[in-house]
């Protein structure tokens, strides 16, 4: 446990801002945006809070990467929105099994979302980002998820794991 996150991340936003980093690097500035919000203030399809079962007014993205001349656009279609999984290292030792069930449910629930925001037409492309140094996800849950949500992109990336499932 002395090495509980390794040297690149302590928490999952680093991920984000490494990837959006990387992003900005390809599309350039302006393309990038952080926690973007998506709510009926940007999309009329969004659902109202009456109409919505969950008391939040609004959703965010992780990374919306959008051409700068549309972005602030009302109803626009965004070009890509990236959530992004954290799947870090000795997660069960350090909190049993709770935190990887909270993980793993949260994989579940940007998908759907992502999944929503294709459907209504408020992005063109949708990526799902996990990084799991603990070697939790093998390739029969990634197909299940490919399966349930075949329009989403689902990259995993492993990297130094020895599966301990």
């Amino acid at each position: 446990m002395d090495e509980l996150w390794g040297g690149y991340f302590r928490e999952e936003s680093d991920i984000v801002f490494h990837l959006a980093r990387l992003c900005a690097e390809t599309f350039g500035l302006g393309y990038i945006h952080l926690n973007s919000p998506i709510s009926t203030f940007y999309f009329s399809n969004y659902p109202s809070l009456k109409e919505r079962e969950k008391k939040a007014k609004r959703q965010y993205i992780d990374i919306d990467i959008t051409n700068p001349n549309t972005f602030s656009r009302k109803n626009a279609k965004h070009g890509i929105f990236v959530e992004v999984k954290w799947i870090y290292k000795d997660i069960v030792k350090a909190g049993g099994k709770r935190p990887l069930e909270i993980r793993m449910n949260g994989i579940e629930k940007d998908l759907e979302k992502l999944e929503e925001n294709l459907k209504n037409g408020r992005c063109e492309n949708a990526f799902m980002v996990i990084v799991d140094d603990e070697g939790r996800i093998d390739n029969k849950r990634v197909a299940e998820w490919k399966e349930k949500h075949p329009d989403v992109q689902i990259l995993l990336c492993q990297c130094n794991v020895t599966n301990t499932t």
